[in-house]
Order: C-alpha cells, then structure tokens, then sequence
C-alpha cells in the first residue's frame, strides 16, 4: 500500500481524538486525510467499534473515498467500508465505515438525534462550506455538549481557517503538511494558430496532442490520463467530435473499467461520439445515466430524441422520478419557454373519429364499455401489446377489469407493483403462515391445500374440508388432526415448516417447494402465470435475505415479524410492452410508453361536470363535513321534487276527467 504524508501522524490524530473527543486537521491536498483517517479512527478492532460516519460534499467523492478505503482493506465495497447517497445505500451489518453526504447526514441526525451506533463522525473538505454542512456541526456540536460527550467529532479541510472552528469546538488543531508534486511544462508547436484561428483549427489541433500523448503512453511514454481545459462548452463539444480515434482506441480497450458499474449525469444531448462511448460501454457494464427531462415541457423538447434512444438502448428499463409537487413551473416561466422554445403551432389535425367518448354507469360499467371495444379491436388484427389502458389507480381498476376482461378472454397485465397478498403464490403462501404460526382456522389451511403449489390432489383436499365442514371443525389443532387421519398422512408442506432451524430458512425451502409442485422442474416454465410467481418467489427471497441480515445483527427474527414483512412485500410488475397483452397502467407510466389506441379512465368529468346532484350532496356532507349546505339543498331539492310531483298528479288527474 502506496505511504501518504499523513501515516507518520496518524497515531497522534488517534491519541489526541481519543484524548479530547474532537479534532481540526489541516493537511494539504494528497496527504491522505480523506482515506487513512477515518480508517485510523476506526480502531483496530473494528467489528466491535462503533459506527465511523464520514461526510463528503458530493455523491462522486463518498463513492471514490469508500470505494479506494475498501480496496486498501482488501474488501469489496458494502462489507466492512460503504456508502449511502441519494437514492443508493451500499452496505450492510458488517458496514463499520460509512462515507455519506451532507443530506443524508442532515436527514440522520433528525430521525435519530442521539446517533445511537455512532462512535466518530469525520466532516471531510469542510472549507466546501454549504447550510446543510454548517447545520451539521452545530448539531453535531450541540450533541457532544449535551447528551453524547463520547461522539468523537473531526473536521478536516485543506485550505479552512480552521482557529474559528476550533474554537467553537473546542478542540485542538493539528496541521499536516502534503506534498509537492513537480510539473512539468511542455509546448506544442507554435505558429500554426492565431488568436483569429477558427474553432475547427482549435478542435483539430486538441485532437492532434491527444492522438500525440496516447500513442507516447503506447510506445513507452509516460502513462497516464490526458486531461484538456477548454474555454467552454462549445469547444469542448467540438474537441470530443475531433477526437473520435481516442473515443474509439477507447472502445477497444475496456478492460480498465474492471466492469464496474458507469454513472453518467447531466445529459442534456448526445453526440455521435459520446453515443459510440456508451453503447460501448453498455455493453460490457452497467451503466446508469441520469437525464433532467421532462415530458410536456416546451424547454426539454430537445432532449426528447436523446431520451427516446436511451429508452430504447435500455430496453425500457426507465426509473422516473416524480416531479415535486411543491415545486410546480410558474405560469410566467411556462409561457416564456413556450416562446422561446415551442415550435410553432402547425394546422390542427382532423380528429373526426379518432376520439370517442364511452360513458358507462360507475366503475363496472365502464370496464364492460371498454371490454367491448377491445374485443372488436383484438379481433380485427391489432396487436394487444398496442393498445393501452390508462386510469389513475391501477390498482382499484383490478377487480372490476378482471371481472369484465376475464370472461371475454382479453390478455392484458396491470403494470403496478402488487402487494404479495395478491399474487396467487403470495395468497398460498401467507395463509399456510397465518395458520401454523398465528393461529389461524381451517380456512386458511384449505386455502393452501385447495392452491397448486400444495401438490395434493384436489378431489382429496375437497373431500376432507366437506368432512371437517360438515362437522364444523374449525380449532387448528382439530383441523391439522382430523386432515391426517382422512388423508392417512401428515401434510408435508407443515412437516417442512417445522423441521427447518430458522423461520427465514423455513419459509425459503418452502417457496421452493411450492414453485415446484406447481411447475415442475423437467423444462423452464414459460407461461404468464409461471412468470408472475417467479417474480412473487423472487421477492420473498430478497425480504428473507434482507431479514437475515437483521438476523445476524439482532439475533432473531420473531415469526410475527417475518409474516407482517412478507404481507408488506411488493411484487415488481411486469417489464414494459409484454407481447400479446394488453397494458394497463398509470398516467405517471404511460408518459414514457407509446400506444396505437388509448382508452383513458377518468371515472367522469372533466372536473365535476358528470357529476349529479345526488353525489354532490352527499360529498359535502360526508367528504367536505359541510352539513348545513349539504342540508339546505337536500330541502331545497325535496321541495322541487313535491312541486314537480304534484303539477305531474295535477295533469295526469285532468286528463283522466276529461277523458
């Protein structure tokens, strides 16, 4: 391991950390804070130390810093050294040593004031001074003074005016020197560029020292990186289009990536070169790459065909975040960008017949409206995959599309994460739980058996239950007794239960089981069905591993426990455009996906303008708790409905008399 300037001094930053509970380190770039540090603060034995928080300015630097402390450990990130960032946790129990951002930090303190679990928090590059990194300290400050004078705290920074900070400390201050690295300075060839030199003259002699300097580090030369500063982004775009034979001798040599995964932010649009580089790249890695684009907005417009390629490079693996509510875009912005940015408003297509209205009475008559035109659709040739189904909650639209879509023999999958309860594996599963370890009645037990995944026949299973009926059996122990002696045999998937060491381990084998019985093992099953429980099985198996892990760090995992955490599992959906079916989705999916027919639920409207009079008294009263209005014109239409009633009676009678 390569010696840095700061391992001289790291048993006096331990010994005075250890002496007074808080230290400022100043130490010059390259000393080696950011990596020995916190492992020194570690402690030898780091398995019973408390937890080492390390706080970086930027999501890049916590995930470099822990990935290269891991490495000089011999560990792969997530064991013993790991990360958490927005939207990424890379850890585990064993994690001892937790380089974090600002937010994240911010966010632990508020959830847990006291840091319970926490022995040392190190405030890494402090002279990047943000409100989030202050607020921090004087938490962390506060916290050592009151109710945890043992938290350890460390601030470290290159170029901080560090008596200030010690000061507020109280702590001693330690400076490290770095040091040098020489450069050397090197010219190119002068007289072929001017300062009136056009910028393809610029970008092809970048191109040209690029080409020089690998093709040295090749033959023998120094190697390296080639770093380029430019004047701006338009020079730079024009370099990287220059410079495609790096781009290229790039490509072939991936290898120095070591298949780590590629994060690639800020894209607004790609060039043919940095398209080449991530095709390349996605090819041999995960790559993820974050876009701010917005789908409606005029000032994203250009993004929009990069989008679509990246959609279409990541075979729709498309993660959208939600757009914040608290944040929406002015009306002034939204008009200036359509000013600048729309494109102007071109003759309004003629949309006689391609728009038509069902309106059906309530939820169930409108899936039947809607299982209608499907059915005619399908029949005359359109791909089912083609068409989608758009409404606000899939998830409330499940039954009543089932009980309309069902009988009429339309595929179609609801693309919103289930809870496992509602998977068919998920029902079997959860009620053979509830009745071995909650004390559940005969109906959950001869809901498992009655399931496929029991591997008992039916005509049996139908038999016993009819007997234990009849004799109105209902007590668990007399349930699992008296179905023994009818079948003449214990059921196996309890014996299974029971005879394993752990719940976790139990209820693993037992997945396994069920997957089995019900699909066999000869060939891969390939059915939709058989698709859905793999994916329920798959995420039983990620909560079971999950609950392991808090196994090892608590020491158990109460059974009442592991059925709540399955019960609160979600089943991904299926993955987008699945052949031969037609989507079902919400509005926040349907942004991203592209459909030849669309049918928009919106149960009424626009607004309230289907809504009757009946309803609207009924949500004032028992929605918005206004009684005295609700009241008034329920008289008020009780009222009209006796005058109405009467001058009907009034002319009904006179016409009987004349007759």
């Amino acid at each position: 391991m390569e010696r840095l300037p700061i391992d001289e001094q790291l048993p006096e930053i331990a010994a005075r950390v250890a002496g007074a509970g808080a230290l400022v380190l100043v130490a010059e770039p390259g000393a080696g804070k950011t990596t020995r540090v916190p492992r020194a603060l570690l402690g030898e034995d780091a398995a019973d130390s408390g937890e080492v928080l390390v706080l970086e300015p930027r999501r890049l630097a916590a995930r470099l810093a822990a990935r290269r402390v891991a490495a000089e450990l011999g560990e792969e990130p997530g064991g013993l050294v790991g990360w958490q960032v927005r939207f990424e946790d890379v850890g585990s129990a064993r994690t001892r040593l937790r380089f974090v951002t600002e937010g994240i930090l911010v966010r632990r303190l508020v959830d847990d004031p006291l840091l319970r679990g926490v022995s040392t928090v190190v405030l890494d590059e402090f002279h990047e001074r943000h409100l989030t990194g202050d607020l921090a300290l004087a938490l962390l400050g506060r916290l050592r003074r009151t109710r945890r004078p043992d938290l350890r705290l460390v601030v470290t920074s290159a170029t901080l005016e560090a008596e200030p900070v010690a000061r507020f400390l109280e702590a001693p201050l330690l400076a490290v020197p770095g040091r040098a690295h020489p450069v050397e300075i090197e010219y190119a060839e002068r007289g072929s560029l001017e300062p009136s030199s056009s910028p393809s003259e610029v970008a092809g002699r970048v191109a040209a020292a690029v080409a020089r300097e690998l093709a040295g580090a090749d033959g023998g030369g120094e190697a390296g990186d080639v770093l380029v500063f430019l004047a701006g982004a338009a020079e730079i775009r024009r370099a990287l289009e220059a410079c495609r034979a790096a781009v290229e001798r790039l490509r072939s040599d991936l290898g120095a990536w070591r298949d780590e995964p590629v994060y690639a932010y800020g894209f607004g649009d790609l060039t043919g070169v940095e398209w080449a580089l991530l095709e390349a790249l996605s090819a041999r890695t995960d790559v993820i790459v974050s876009i701010p684009y917005e789908p409606g907005r005029a000032a994203f417009a250009v993004s929009e065909r990069t989008v679509s390629d990246l959609t279409r490079l990541a075979r729709g693996d498309v993660v959208e975040l939600p757009r914040p509510t608290d944040r929406p875009v002015p009306r002034a912005l939204a008009h200036v960008e359509r000013f600048l940015f729309a494109e102007p408003p071109a003759e309004r297509p003629d949309l006689d017949g391609s728009v038509r209205f069902l309106e059906g009475a309530g939820q169930r008559g409108t899936a039947e409206l809607v299982g209608k035109e499907l059915q005619d659709i399908l029949l005359r040739g359109v791909p089912a995959e083609r068409v989608g189904v758009v409404c606000d909650a899939p998830e409330r639209w499940r039954s009543v599309l089932s009980t309309a879509l069902d009988p009429l023999g339309i595929p179609y999958e609801i693309e919103h994460p289930r809870r496992l309860g509602e998977t068919p594996l998920g029902r079997a599963l959860l009620a053979l739980l509830r009745f071995e370890w909650l004390g559940g009645g005969r109906a959950e037990l001869f809901s498992f058996l009655r399931s496929p995944y029991s591997g008992l026949e039916r005509r049996s299973v139908d038999y016993v239950e009819g007997r234990l009926r009849g004799r109105a059996i209902a007590e668990p122990a007399r349930v699992e007794g008296e179905t023994e002696r009818l079948r003449g045999a214990p059921v196996p998937a309890l014996v299974d239960l029971r005879s394993a060491a752990a719940s976790t381990d139990a209820v693993r084998s037992l997945v396994r089981t069920m997957v089995r019985n019900a699909w066999g093992l000869e060939s891969p099953p390939v059915e939709h069905d058989a698709r859905e429980d793999a994916r329920a099985a798959q995420a039983v198996t990620q909560v079971l591993d999950e609950l392991d892990a808090v196994l090892v760090a608590s020491g158990g995992v109460a059974r009442e426990e592991l059925v709540s955490a399955l019960e609160r599992t979600r089943v991904r959906p299926t993955s987008a455009g699945e052949r031969g079916r037609v989507a079902v989705v919400d509005y926040a999916r349907a942004r991203t996906r592209t459909f030849d027919v669309v049918f928009l639920l919106t149960e009424g409207g626009p607004g309230t303008s289907t809504e009757t009079i009946a309803v609207y008294v009924y949500r004032l009263a028992f929605q918005y708790f206004r009684t005295s209005q609700s009241a008034a014109l329920a008289y008020i239409i009780l009222f009209i409905v006796i005058v109405l009633t009467n001058l009907y009676l009034y002319f009904v009678n006179r016409r009987a008399r004349e007759a």
